[in-house]
């Protein structure tokens, strides 16, 4: 039996001697253990088993660290050291310090589909306009909407076709027509579309008349102009104005500015005349004057409206009466004017110019 001095003494020879190529962490771990076994018992005493179980925690604990820096034989090693405990429990093998599973590794971040791209706004086809006033728009469905053009007398004539596919409903108006006595003659019926032609097959005549006649014709579209044809008349979107209704303006061959409108209904008219500045009767001052017309004055041919109008001079004291006629041109949307009130048809006088609306 040895004493507990005598293993003490051992370890710490071993320490000093042998133990050099130990990490220095196996190496404090055995040095702090070691003096702890002065506190087994009280001092003089030796329980070699009791110490000897002891010494086996702190060679337990020391063979952790051992075996996971230099591996087994640093144990045997210890286990020279002290002989006695050559015939211990074996030491026990310690599991391999577990390995932990590979940090999981994420799955990558979701690449997001790409952000949808949005179709290009739809760009609105332009909404057709109804309005008279439309210009060409050779996209519009030509046989579907209003149209207008001016007659051959001057009066204002307007067809509208409606619905959609190879069947149109029309319905045409000349608000004027010498044929009724200045009254409105009108239009209705079917008519089928083929290409760029429209057939219509109806009834026709004067507003209020007891007969209606039937009538066909066939218009037929101008893409390049935006215009509809059938034969006598040109058709476009843009809203007209009859002959004698409105305002014409002139340059009068004295070179005075010269305004003429008219107003009212049927064949009838009013009339307003106006020259700023009149040479011969007037002396060069302004001369106004206002009357009544009668549109057809040349029989059978609305073109021609006849005027009896009265004024005066500027400051002047007495009335001036003029009966003059003048001539709508469809041709050039123009009037000419004035022309002498009795020959038929009219012929031209020395003052007679060309009247454009302003």
């Amino acid at each position: 039996m040895r004493s507990d001095r005598d293993v003490e003494s051992r370890i710490e020879q071993w320490l000093a001697d042998d133990a050099h190529l130990m990490p220095k962490h196996v190496l404090d771990a055995v040095r702090e253990v070691v003096p702890r076994t002065r506190q087994l018992g009280p001092r003089g005493r030796f329980d070699s088993e009791r110490w000897a179980g002891y010494v086996r925690v702190a060679l337990a604990a020391a063979a952790v660290i051992v075996v996971a820096t230099v591996g087994p034989t640093a144990v045997d090693q210890l286990r020279n050291v002290i002989p006695g405990l050559a015939g211990s429990s074996p030491t026990p093998t310690l599991s391999p310090t577990p390995t932990l599973s590979p940090t999981p590794t994420l799955s990558p971040t979701p690449t997001l589909s790409p952000t949808p791209t949005l179709s290009p706004t739809p760009t609105l086809s332009p909404t057709p306009s109804t309005s008279p006033t439309t210009g060409p728009t050779a996209s519009l469905d030509p046989f579907t909407g209003l149209w207008w053009t001016i007659d051959v007398d001057g009066s204002l004539m307007s067809v509208r076709f409606a619905g959609t596919g190879a069947t149109r409903e029309l319905a045409f108006v000349d608000q004027r027509a010498t044929y009724c006595a200045g009254g409105a003659f009108e239009q209705t019926g079917l008519g089928t579309v083929e290409g760029d032609a429209i057939h219509v097959d109806g009834i026709a005549g004067c507003v209020g008349g007891s007969a209606a006649l039937p009538f066909q014709t066939t218009w037929r579209y101008d893409a390049s102009t935006d215009t509809l044809g059938d034969g006598t008349n040109t058709w476009s979107r843009r809203g007209l104005t009859e002959a004698f209704i409105g305002i014409w303006k002139a340059t009068d061959v004295d070179g005075s500015a010269l305004t003429l409108s008219f107003g009212g209904s049927g064949l009838s008219r009013n009339v307003a005349f106006l020259d700023d500045s009149a040479a011969g009767v007037c002396a060069g001052v302004s001369f106004g004057a206002r009357g009544a017309g009668t549109i057809g004055s040349v029989p059978s041919d609305g073109r021609f409206i006849t005027v009896s109008m009265t004024g005066r001079c500027d400051g002047g004291a007495n009335d001036i009466t003029h009966i003059e006629k003048y001539e709508y041109a469809r041709a050039t949307d123009t009037l000419i004017g004035p022309l002498a009130p009795l020959a038929v048809g009219g012929t031209p006088q020395a003052s007679t110019v060309t009247w454009h609306r302003p």
